[in-house]
Parts: C-alpha cells; structure tokens; sequence
C-alpha cells in the first residue's frame, strides 16, 4: 500500500486510530485496481476507495460521488443500499479490500481501537 493511500485509513471513521493501529489495519487490505467504466458489484465485507472517482447511480441517474477515504460494501456507507445503487467508476481506480479473517484478528488484538471508531 502507498504512503498516500495509507494516509487516507487515517481519515473518517478512522482518523481515532493511532499509528500502528493504522499500520495493522493497512496489513487487511489488498489494494485492486479497476479500470473506468467498471460497475462496482454488491459484495459482503468492506472496502474503502483509495483513489479515483466512483459515481453513485440509481436507475442511471447520479445521486452522488464517492470520494477517496469512503468506505462502501456491507460495513460501508453504501452497506444498506446495495440494492438499490449502482457504483460506476468514472477513472481508474484504487480500492482497499479487506480481508475479513484478517481484520477480525486485528480488531480481536485491540478491541479498544474498534471502540474509538465506534464512537
């Protein structure tokens, strides 16, 4: 993972996470790219955009951007409306995908870090 897509984990919800919080979750995610044009499928788990623009579509009409540092998938803001939007990449893009063994070891080893994003 690259210093800058690193430095966006430490924005939005994350941005309670100390260094090496941060440095534990990076070790979660693969980072993918997809070409512009590509439709986003609904998908279990999280993923968080690294880079890029990714339109938010609802019957083929935009009703939103997201931005790099967004989270969408089942833990992400989009979570409960998979069904109902589609996600467009309108460049290419970079997305964090997260494995979710993984991240779940890494949240069992430092529960209070989770409770800091909860709140």
């Amino acid at each position: 993972m690259q210093t800058d897509e690193l430095a966006l984990l430490k924005e939005g919800i994350f941005a309670s996470l100390e260094k090496d919080e941060i440095n534990a979750l990076a070790e979660c995610i693969t980072v993918v790219t997809y070409p512009a044009g590509h439709i986003l499928q609904a998908q279990s788990g999280f993923r968080i955009l690294l880079s890029g623009d990714v339109s938010v579509l609802r019957e083929s009409m935009e009703i939103g951007q997201l931005q790099p540092g967004d989270g969408f998938g089942d833990w992400g803001l989009w979570g409960w409306m998979q069904q109902r939007v589609t996600l467009r990449s309108e460049s290419e893009i970079n997305v964090g995908e997260f494995d979710e063994k993984k991240l779940e070891a890494a949240i069992a080893k430092k529960l209070t870090a989770i409770l800091r994003v909860l709140k």
